[in-house]
Protein backbone atom coordinates (compact mmCIF):
# COMPACT_ATOMS: atom_id res chain seq x y z
CA UNK A 1 0.00 0.00 0.00
CA UNK A 2 1.22 3.47 -0.90
CA UNK A 3 0.14 6.78 0.62
CA UNK A 4 0.52 9.83 -1.59
CA UNK A 5 0.22 13.48 -0.55
CA UNK A 6 -1.52 15.84 -2.92
CA UNK A 7 -0.48 19.43 -2.37
CA UNK A 8 -3.42 21.72 -1.46
CA UNK A 9 -5.71 18.69 -1.32
CA UNK A 10 -6.25 15.50 0.69
CA UNK A 11 -3.97 12.47 0.50
CA UNK A 12 -4.78 9.27 -1.34
CA UNK A 13 -4.13 5.56 -0.84
CA UNK A 14 -3.05 3.22 -3.61
CA UNK A 15 -3.49 -0.49 -2.96
CA UNK A 16 -1.66 -3.26 -4.76
CA UNK A 17 -4.84 -5.11 -5.65
CA UNK A 18 -6.57 -1.94 -6.88
CA UNK A 19 -3.88 0.31 -8.38
CA UNK A 20 -6.33 2.08 -10.69
CA UNK A 21 -8.72 3.00 -7.85
CA UNK A 22 -7.03 5.52 -5.53
CA UNK A 23 -8.86 6.11 -2.24
CA UNK A 24 -9.04 9.76 -1.11
CA UNK A 25 -8.58 10.25 2.63
CA UNK A 26 -10.81 13.22 3.25
CA UNK A 27 -11.50 15.64 4.69
CA UNK A 28 -7.94 16.92 5.13
CA UNK A 29 -6.35 19.77 3.21
CA UNK A 30 -2.87 20.71 2.00
CA UNK A 31 -1.40 17.24 2.63
CA UNK A 32 2.32 17.29 1.86
CA UNK A 33 3.70 14.43 3.96
CA UNK A 34 2.58 10.82 4.31
CA UNK A 35 3.74 7.53 5.76
CA UNK A 36 2.32 4.01 6.18
CA UNK A 37 3.05 1.67 9.08
CA UNK A 38 4.96 -1.51 8.11
CA UNK A 39 1.86 -3.69 8.59
CA UNK A 40 -0.26 -1.24 6.53
CA UNK A 41 -2.61 -0.79 9.48
CA UNK A 42 -2.02 2.92 10.02
CA UNK A 43 -1.62 5.83 7.64
CA UNK A 44 -0.32 9.21 8.82
CA UNK A 45 -0.99 12.28 6.69
CA UNK A 46 0.71 15.59 7.44
CA UNK A 47 -0.71 18.95 6.38
CA UNK A 48 1.47 22.01 5.97
CA UNK A 49 -0.53 25.22 5.99
CA UNK A 50 -3.56 24.45 8.10
CA UNK A 51 -4.72 25.06 11.66
CA UNK A 52 -7.30 22.27 11.70
CA UNK A 53 -5.38 18.96 11.75
CA UNK A 54 -1.64 19.02 11.04
CA UNK A 55 -1.31 15.23 11.46
CA UNK A 56 -4.26 12.92 10.88
CA UNK A 57 -4.17 9.18 11.48
CA UNK A 58 -6.25 6.94 9.23
CA UNK A 59 -7.00 3.22 9.38
CA UNK A 60 -5.35 1.71 6.31
CA UNK A 61 -7.79 -1.21 6.29
CA UNK A 62 -11.10 0.62 6.62
CA UNK A 63 -10.09 4.15 5.44
CA UNK A 64 -11.59 5.46 8.69
CA UNK A 65 -10.29 8.64 10.29
CA UNK A 66 -8.91 7.67 13.71
CA UNK A 67 -7.43 10.72 15.42
CA UNK A 68 -5.94 14.16 14.85
CA UNK A 69 -2.66 14.68 16.68
CA UNK A 70 -2.34 18.07 18.46
CA UNK A 71 0.97 19.26 17.02
CA UNK A 72 2.36 22.21 15.08
CA UNK A 73 1.79 22.62 11.37
CA UNK A 74 4.26 21.32 8.82
CA UNK A 75 5.14 18.16 10.73
CA UNK A 76 6.56 15.12 8.92
CA UNK A 77 5.28 11.71 10.16
CA UNK A 78 7.48 8.60 10.23
CA UNK A 79 6.61 5.17 11.61
CA UNK A 80 9.20 2.99 13.31
CA UNK A 81 10.23 -0.31 11.63
CA UNK A 82 8.12 -2.32 14.10
CA UNK A 83 5.15 0.00 13.73
CA UNK A 84 4.99 0.58 17.51
CA UNK A 85 5.88 4.27 17.32
CA UNK A 86 5.18 7.31 15.19
CA UNK A 87 7.61 10.22 15.15
CA UNK A 88 6.41 13.65 14.07
CA UNK A 89 9.07 16.15 13.08
CA UNK A 90 8.57 19.85 12.56
CA UNK A 91 9.32 22.61 15.02
CA UNK A 92 10.27 19.84 17.42
CA UNK A 93 10.40 16.05 17.56
CA UNK A 94 7.56 14.20 19.27
CA UNK A 95 6.85 10.49 19.74
CA UNK A 96 3.49 8.73 19.78
CA UNK A 97 2.54 5.13 20.58
CA UNK A 98 0.48 3.64 17.79
CA UNK A 99 -2.94 2.28 18.69
CA UNK A 100 -3.41 4.40 21.81
CA UNK A 101 -1.85 7.51 20.21
CA UNK A 102 -0.59 8.63 23.57
CA UNK A 103 2.45 10.85 23.51
CA UNK A 104 5.73 9.20 24.52
CA UNK A 105 8.68 10.68 26.39
CA UNK A 106 9.73 14.23 25.58
CA UNK A 107 12.94 14.24 23.58
CA UNK A 108 14.81 17.40 22.67
CA UNK A 109 15.56 17.96 19.01
CA UNK A 110 13.71 18.63 15.79
CA UNK A 111 14.52 15.76 13.43
CA UNK A 112 15.18 12.06 13.90
CA UNK A 113 15.26 8.68 12.24
CA UNK A 114 14.52 5.19 13.47
CA UNK A 115 17.19 2.50 13.44
CA UNK A 116 16.04 -1.00 12.40
CA UNK A 117 15.52 -1.98 16.06
CA UNK A 118 13.27 1.07 16.71
CA UNK A 119 15.99 2.98 18.52
CA UNK A 120 15.60 6.67 17.72
CA UNK A 121 18.52 8.62 16.28
CA UNK A 122 18.07 12.34 16.96
CA UNK A 123 20.07 14.70 14.78
CA UNK A 124 21.46 17.68 16.64
CA UNK A 125 23.54 20.55 15.35
CA UNK A 126 27.19 20.27 14.40
CA UNK A 127 27.27 16.64 13.35
CA UNK A 128 26.08 15.01 16.58
CA UNK A 129 23.54 12.17 16.63
CA UNK A 130 22.00 10.93 19.89
CA UNK A 131 20.75 7.33 20.17
CA UNK A 132 17.63 7.36 22.34
CA UNK A 133 15.31 4.69 23.76
CA UNK A 134 11.80 5.51 22.46
CA UNK A 135 10.15 3.99 25.55
CA UNK A 136 11.97 5.96 28.22
CA UNK A 137 13.78 8.77 26.42
CA UNK A 138 17.06 7.49 27.86
CA UNK A 139 20.13 8.39 25.84
CA UNK A 140 22.38 5.43 25.02
CA UNK A 141 25.22 6.98 23.06
CA UNK A 142 26.30 9.87 20.87
CA UNK A 143 27.70 9.55 17.39
CA UNK A 144 29.76 12.28 15.77
CA UNK A 145 30.90 13.14 12.28
CA UNK A 146 34.02 14.94 11.13
CA UNK A 147 31.89 17.69 9.55
CA UNK A 148 29.88 20.21 11.52
CA UNK A 149 26.59 19.70 9.74
CA UNK A 150 22.92 19.45 10.55
CA UNK A 151 21.86 15.81 10.41
CA UNK A 152 18.63 15.04 8.60
CA UNK A 153 16.64 11.86 8.24
CA UNK A 154 17.38 9.81 5.17
CA UNK A 155 16.80 6.09 5.46
CA UNK A 156 17.67 2.95 7.40
CA UNK A 157 18.28 -0.44 5.90
CA UNK A 158 15.66 -2.76 7.45
CA UNK A 159 17.80 -5.86 6.87
CA UNK A 160 20.92 -4.63 8.68
CA UNK A 161 21.58 -2.62 11.86
CA UNK A 162 22.77 0.46 10.01
CA UNK A 163 21.86 4.08 10.47
CA UNK A 164 21.89 6.38 7.46
CA UNK A 165 21.53 10.15 7.83
CA UNK A 166 22.02 13.04 5.45
CA UNK A 167 24.22 16.02 6.24
CA UNK A 168 22.57 19.24 5.11
CA UNK A 169 25.77 21.27 4.80
CA UNK A 170 28.17 18.40 4.11
CA UNK A 171 26.10 17.13 1.13
CA UNK A 172 27.03 13.61 2.24
CA UNK A 173 25.36 10.46 3.47
CA UNK A 174 26.63 9.50 6.92
CA UNK A 175 26.42 5.76 7.65
CA UNK A 176 27.03 3.99 10.95
CA UNK A 177 27.25 0.25 11.47
CA UNK A 178 25.36 -0.04 14.75
CA UNK A 179 26.51 -3.62 15.22
CA UNK A 180 30.14 -2.45 15.20
CA UNK A 181 29.36 0.55 17.42
CA UNK A 182 27.68 -1.67 19.96
CA UNK A 183 30.49 -4.24 19.91
CA UNK A 184 33.02 -1.53 20.72
CA UNK A 185 30.89 -0.18 23.57
CA UNK A 186 30.38 -3.71 24.89
CA UNK A 187 34.15 -4.22 25.08
CA UNK A 188 34.28 -1.19 27.39
CA UNK A 189 31.34 -2.32 29.52
CA UNK A 190 29.06 0.37 28.09
CA UNK A 191 26.60 -1.74 26.08
CA UNK A 192 23.00 -0.54 26.09
CA UNK A 193 20.15 -2.58 27.53
CA UNK A 194 18.43 -3.80 24.36
CA UNK A 195 18.22 -7.17 22.57
CA UNK A 196 21.34 -8.25 20.73
CA UNK A 197 21.58 -7.64 17.02
CA UNK A 198 21.33 -10.71 14.86
CA UNK A 199 24.84 -11.78 13.74
CA UNK A 200 25.73 -10.84 10.21
CA UNK A 201 24.79 -13.62 7.82
CA UNK A 202 27.48 -15.00 5.57
CA UNK A 203 26.92 -14.27 1.93
CA UNK A 204 26.06 -17.52 0.12
CA UNK A 205 28.38 -18.73 -2.60
CA UNK A 206 27.36 -17.68 -6.05
CA UNK A 207 25.81 -20.40 -8.14
CA UNK A 208 27.70 -21.25 -11.28
CA UNK A 209 25.51 -21.67 -14.29
CA UNK A 210 26.18 -24.15 -17.04
CA UNK A 211 27.88 -21.47 -19.11
CA UNK A 212 30.13 -20.21 -16.29
CA UNK A 213 33.79 -21.18 -16.08
CA UNK A 214 36.46 -21.06 -13.41
CA UNK A 215 38.76 -18.08 -13.27
CA UNK A 216 41.61 -18.44 -15.74
CA UNK A 217 39.77 -20.95 -17.93
CA UNK A 218 39.66 -20.10 -21.63
CA UNK A 219 36.44 -18.58 -22.87
CA UNK A 220 34.25 -19.88 -25.66
CA UNK A 221 36.09 -19.75 -28.99
CA UNK A 222 39.45 -18.88 -27.40
CA UNK A 223 42.60 -20.88 -28.03
CA UNK A 224 44.28 -22.68 -25.09
CA UNK A 225 47.53 -21.26 -23.78
CA UNK A 226 50.04 -24.08 -24.50
CA UNK A 227 52.84 -22.20 -22.77
CA UNK A 228 51.33 -23.00 -19.36
CA UNK A 229 50.49 -26.64 -20.23
CA UNK A 230 53.47 -28.71 -21.35
CA UNK A 231 51.32 -31.83 -21.71
CA UNK A 232 48.98 -29.99 -23.99
CA UNK A 233 51.92 -28.72 -26.03
CA UNK A 234 53.23 -32.23 -26.58
CA UNK A 235 49.86 -33.47 -27.72
CA UNK A 236 49.31 -30.60 -30.13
Amino acid sequence: MLALPRYFDCGVLLRRDRPAAPVPLAPQSDVRFADVSPDAHWVAMGSFNTQAAPITIWDGRTDERIVDLPIHTGAVPRFSPSGRYLATMGLRLRLWKTGTWQEGPRISGAVGAFAPDDMLAVGDNYGVVRLVDPDSGREYARLETAEQTHMHRSASRPTAPQLVLRGRESFAMHIWDLRAVRAELKSMGLDWDRPEYVPAARRPARHRGKNSRPAGAPGRGSAPDWRSDPAGAEGA
